[in-house]
């Protein structure tokens, strides 16, 4: 496993977006994700003998039919509990892959509109981080992991290292979203592609997460590595790229002769 690091980029700044242009990075790896449960089209039929993935077939006519038989219901429902991950392939994976796609073609990243809750998780996450570092074990901050290995690059900014096993990953939390996680038990299902992507670029052994509400009781959760999420990981990236790849080309092939303007970007007094 090869693992670039780069110590001294401070997240936000145009070095940091620099890095990250065009690639698959953590925070982003869950909308390429599919995670969906087990049904019945999953699993193998035990009345008409239809293997996973294919309809139901009549006994009567042994042509397909439009319903799944009830013991392949019944099938699905007694099996693992476990998710299906998968690639994504709907509109919002498909957006994403434009605006990397973009990136690589223009060289720049568009700037995302700051909302409320982003706003409080940049002032939470050095709050948070001070305190585990305080009382929990010491913490060292960099900038952001790469690995480009996998079948294309892949990203990770961690919000920090803890020894050399170990990471954090701070959420700040609205009040009910707080008491939900710690009634919970676990962090939520959407955060787990994140905190597993960055065990995979990092190589480290767990990562804490940390649940983080102002005014309410601070919930650290350690997460180790997980193969099916890892596995999930890997084919997402390896097919992220290739639709990368094959946009830029078509972008390329359609586009040639044409008039390449100047992007002007200008302050707009209000």
């Amino acid at each position: 496993m090869s693992v670039q690091t780069f110590q001294m980029l401070a997240q936000g700044s145009d070095e940091w977006f620099e890095a990250r242009r065009g690639i698959v990075t953590a925070s982003i790896i869950g909308q390429l994700i599919s995670a969906g449960k087990r049904t019945a089209i999953d699993v193998d039929c035990p009345a008409c003998s239809a293997t996973a993935g294919n309809e139901c077939m009549s006994a009567r006519t042994n042509a397909p039919i439009k319903t799944k038989h009830p013991e392949r219901a019944q099938a699905a429902r007694d099996g693992s509990n476990e998710l299906i991950l998968e690639p994504a392939r709907n509109d919002a994976a498909r957006a994403i892959i434009l605006r990397l796609a973009g990136e690589r073609i223009n060289g720049w990243t568009e700037e995302t509109p700051m909302n409320a809750a982003m706003w409080r998780g940049v002032e939470d996450e050095p709050r948070a981080r001070d305190l585990y570092n305080d009382r929990i074990a010491p913490v060292e901050e960099i900038g952001f992991m790469r690995r480009d290995d996998l079948g294309g690059p892949l990203g990770y900014s961690p919000d920090g290292l803890v020894g050399h096993d170990g990471l954090i990953e701070i959420k700040s939390r609205a009040p009910k979203s707080q008491i939900e996680t710690i009634l919970a038990g676990h962090p939520p299902i959407f955060n787990m592609p994140q905190l597993q992507c960055g065990l995979l670029v990092s190589g480290r052994e767990w990562i804490d997460y940390i649940s983080y509400a102002g005014g309410m009781h601070m919930w650290v959760h350690r997460v180790r590595p997980d193969q099916r999420w890892f596995d999930a990981i890997k084919a997402t990236v390896r097919y992220a790229e290739a639709a990368i790849q094959e946009t830029c080309r078509q972008y390329a092939d359609l586009t040639e002769g044409l008039i390449l303007t100047e992007r002007i970007t200008e302050e707009i007094e209000i």
